[in-house]
């Protein structure tokens, strides 16, 4: 079977119980998966998934690195 491990990429979730892909929208949306109820577990990389965009904006406005230096460390 899938393993339960939360996976992500820049744009796209995937459920760990029914497999679809979310979009960050749909997670902040939903404290569960639209399509299988199952409940996300913050602690499985969900805080790093919807936070990205937001870091990647603030680094980029020259908050002292570049995105590329704040990847690597």
């Amino acid at each position: 079977m899938f393993d339960k491990k939360l996976r992500y990429t820049p744009d796209f979730i995937v459920c760990p119980q029914c497999v679809e892909m979310l979009t960050r929208d749909d997670v902040e949306a939903f404290a569960r998966c639209p399509y299988c109820n199952h409940r996300f577990d913050p602690e499985n990389g969900l805080e790093e998934f919807l936070l990205q965009p937001i870091v990647e904006h603030w680094l980029r406005q020259g908050h002292g690195q570049s995105v590329e230096r704040f990847e690597e460390e």
